[in-house]
Parts: C-alpha cells; structure tokens; sequence
C-alpha cells in the first residue's frame, strides 16, 4: 500500500553548504534505495520531508533518520495512505529566505506543481510547504 509521510526535524547546527550537500547526497541515495519520490527542503537549520512509498520503506527510512547524529527533534507532520503517486522523482531543495526573497516558496511550488497539471493532493502538500517556509524564514 501507497503513503505519503511528512515530517521535520532540527539539524544541531546551522549546515555549511558543503556538510548540506554532503546529506542530500544520502538522501538521495537512501530514498533511491528506499523507492521514495518526494522532497527535502532544508531552510535556516530546519529540514522537511515529504515523501510517497510503501508503508514499510518508511519505517526503515525513519529508523536510519533517528540515528543520524546531525539532526533532532525528528517529528511526523502527516501520514495517510494515497491511492498514487503525485510525486513522480525526488526533488532536493535548500534555500536562505529573508523577507526580501520569500519567493522562494513559488519557485519551489511550480517546480513540484507545474501550472499546467492537476493534483487533488497538491493541495495538502503545498499547504505543508508554506507552512513550513512560514515558520522558519528570518529576516
């Protein structure tokens, strides 16, 4: 059966971008190996996942995540079983937003939901996201 899990957690210190592209290199490699499309968006020391796979590929993937020593406060946001896919590969994002470049957000969102598609479960996944880019931006 199909899932989409969100969750978030607190990486201990703020990340260099060469110890943040050092993770999203395994996290790639470990949602590859995990058959797991979704995103990472990593924002001001926050990090959020969004994924869609087989219920028991993310039990293993949160397992191997809680003992990752450069993250915390590992936290489920969400998780239901889908009837498909809306994600359909695996989107890295990471991005420094100040009140002068919140458009980050848009970018992202158009990247995952080109205009000229329709998702019903678009909806709650970008209601996540902005979420997520509300609470962690800094001026």
């Amino acid at each position: 059966m199909l899932y989409r899990i969100a969750f978030f957690s607190s990486s201990k210190q703020l990340l260099q971008e060469a110890e943040l592209l050092t993770i999203l290199d395994q996290f790639s490699s470990t949602v590859d190996s995990f058959d797991i499309k979704g995103i990472f968006i990593y924002l001001n020391g926050s990090m959020l996942q969004i994924g869609e796979g087989e219920s028991e590929n993310f039990d293993l993937l949160l397992e191997a995540l809680k003992s990752d020593p450069r993250q915390t406060y590992l936290t489920v946001l969400s998780k239901k079983d889908i009837k498909k896919r809306s994600f359909h590969q695996k989107y890295l994002f990471y991005k420094t937003l100040d009140s002068r470049n919140f458009s980050g957000l848009s970018e992202i969102i158009t990247t995952i939901f080109p205009p000229h598609t329709s998702h019903d479960s678009s909806r709650d996944i970008i209601k996540i996201i902005t979420e997520f880019f509300r609470n962690n931006y800094r001026n």
